[in-house]
């Protein structure tokens, strides 16, 4: 049986400070399969600040969000955070460790898009 839209915004704002707009949360529980993205530098191992926003995560989860994880790995190697196939490891390793907590999320690197040719023209038009 799906879950009510109490219980999914209960779910969203436990253990939860603030939330910038409560009526764009309202709107976006009504949406069938809502999103929800948060984008990790994975520059050492996993800790307690992780724990706590992967707990967040998988409320969301719960919740009935897809949720998008976005391994910041360029932006790892270009802060000088570690070299790259270090860097691969330890996101593998972030990876995993999502994983056995239970959390079954879109996993996006930063790599794959912010390395195109088609991103970086956009990002020099920006410019």
């Amino acid at each position: 049986m799906p879950m009510d839209v109490e219980r999914r915004k209960e779910l969203v704002l436990r253990n939860t400070v603030e939330v910038i707009e409560e009526e764009e949360l309202d709107e976006t529980l009504t949406k069938d399969t809502p999103r929800c993205y948060v984008g990790y530098e994975t520059s050492g191992p996993v800790h307690l600040g992780t724990w706590l926003s992967l707990r967040k995560l998988l409320d969301m989860q719960k919740a009935g969000f897809d949720v998008v994880v976005l391994w910041a790995d360029l932006h790892t190697y270009l802060n000088k955070k570690g070299e790259e196939d270090w860097i691969a490891d330890m996101t593998r390793y972030w990876q995993a460790t999502f994983e056995a907590a239970g959390l079954n999320a879109e996993f996006v690197h930063g790599r794959d898009f912010q390395e195109d040719t088609a991103y970086f023209h956009d990002l020099l038009q920006m410019s």
